[in-house]
């Protein structure tokens, strides 16, 4: 399974969003891989909690699918152009601010998962398709918030890991 997430905000802080690619690696009786775009406004905010919150819907969307039945494989592989989330899930960094809970939580959903998550940084803005996609669908997020159209229960929605 492979996810590239991203996040963006418009100023920062901003209209900010969350954006990820999601494919997965067999999907109903054809047995093909099947790639979903994820895509959500989370209001005024920065582009780090977006980077973060990108994480939490594929962590969610994978949940949700093995809830209804879905095979997972064993292991995971998220990408994300941000060094402050490879810092925070994977280098033990000390979030502060209103991050600190995205980032506890997201370290607690990583920890219970049925999947092996890797978490690895590639660089943004360099044509890789992926990413690319990503940055596209945390834009449309971003200016669904500048809309009025974000999510406006983010503190609930992380206490119950819901992230879409």
């Amino acid at each position: 399974m492979v996810a590239y997430t991203d996040g963006a905000a418009q100023g920062n802080p901003g209209p900010a969003g969350a954006g990820a690619i999601v494919t997965y690696p067999h999907w109903g009786a054809a047995a093909s891989r099947h790639t979903e775009e994820l895509s959500v406004g989370l209001g005024t905010s920065t582009n780090n909690y977006g980077e973060l919150w990108a994480i939490g819907m594929v962590l969610t969307d994978v949940a949700r699918k093995a809830g209804d039945g879905y095979e997972l494989p064993a292991q995971g592989v998220i990408l994300t152009d941000s060094s402050y989330v490879c810092g925070c899930l994977v280098d033990g960094w000390n979030a502060k601010g209103p991050n600190a809970p995205l980032v506890q939580a997201l370290l607690a959903l990583l920890r219970d998962s049925p999947l092996h998550w890797t978490i690895v940084w590639i660089p943004g803005h360099a044509g890789v398709p992926g990413n690319e996609a990503a940055d596209g669908a945390a834009t449309r997020g971003a200016r669904a918030s500048g809309a009025g159209r974000g999510l406006t229960d983010l503190e609930n929605r992380i206490e119950n890991n819901n992230y879409i």
